[in-house]
């Protein structure tokens, strides 16, 4: 009966585990590529709107894309870099139009500067620093 008890448990465990993994998303380019919305810098939270940042990934061309809730934003990065922990964004290239309204510009652009690594949070994906410390949290723009 003892035995019989171990086994089940065991059995169950084993279950439960199995259920997790294959419940858990694993970051993919494929999975990673297209719009998200910023709904983080740093501390603090955003509620996406027309003037907030969003960023755009092409892996395909090794691409970043976006926007400042105002400038349009532009660089490159390769997928293993940003899983690897060795993306670089301080080339990120802006365009100029005066946004003397637009509170996040200069904070999401900041952030961005510092990100090195892309990391999975349930439909969410965490952009982290060279520490391991959040920077920007994005969330799917279209529904993914």
């Amino acid at each position: 009966m003892h035995t019989l008890l171990k086994t089940s448990v065991l059995a169950a465990t084993t279950g439960v585990l199995m259920l997790s993994c294959s419940s858990a998303k694993e970051m993919t380019a494929e999975s990673l590529n297209g719009e998200w919305n910023v709904i983080q810098i740093e501390a603090q939270k955003i509620t996406p709107a027309e003037n907030t940042p969003v960023v755009g990934w092409n892996f395909a061309e090794n691409r970043l894309y976006g926007s400042t809730g105002c400038n349009r934003i532009m660089g490159q990065v390769t997928f293993d870099d940003l899983i690897d922990g060795k993306a670089d964004f301080t080339k990120v290239a802006t365009t100029m139009m005066a946004c003397p309204d637009n509170k996040f510009e200069r904070p999401f652009l900041n952030a961005l500067n510092k990100v090195k690594k892309a990391a999975q949070a349930k439909n969410k994906v965490k952009l982290l620093d060279a520490d391991g410390q959040t920077v920007l949290v994005l969330a799917p723009r279209d529904g993914k």
